[in-house]
């Protein structure tokens, strides 16, 4: 999980939100001094960015928790790491991340707005090609395509 927070960091700065990493800081006062602009970033992105998991009806096993893991993973990973880089045509993108009893294999449906994009996978079964079927669902939306 510790990568799902980098790759927003990522994402954060190249929206334009600022930049959260150059404000972390070493030391107390430091930190201190720069907690209401850590604030002020958070809240902006919260406006424009925002993820949910839903695994409501998800049997929790290995199998379940590994894709419970991978498919938010790989969501940021597009959003914040993967080139060419993705921004959301609306300059919003709030994601769900459903996993489901009933899939077959990964789906990214996209709002009339394109501002929500959920991203459907199987738990039961392994999705095929989940990383490249999450960004190709995802490129439909992409103001840089």
């Amino acid at each position: 999980m510790r990568y799902w927070a980098r790759y927003l960091t990522e994402y954060a700065k190249r929206e334009g939100f600022g930049d959260l990493e150059a404000l972390n800081a070493s030391d107390r006062e430091t930190e201190k001094g720069n907690r209401p602009q850590m604030d002020e970033i958070i809240a902006n992105l919260r406006k424009k960015f925002s993820l949910t998991v839903d695994a409501e009806k998800v049997v929790c096993n290995p199998a379940a928790y590994d894709r419970l893991m991978r498919y938010p993973f790989e969501v940021l990973e597009r959003l914040g790491r993967t080139t060419p880089v993705w921004s959301p045509k609306s300059g919003e993108a709030h994601l769900t991340v459903l996993l489901s009893p009933t899939a077959k294999d990964i789906a990214v449906t996209i709002s009339p707005d394109e501002t929500k994009f959920t991203v459907t996978g199987p738990y039961l079964t392994e999705g095929i090609n989940s990383g490249s079927k999450i960004y190709n669902g995802l490129a439909r939306a992409d103001k840089n395509r």
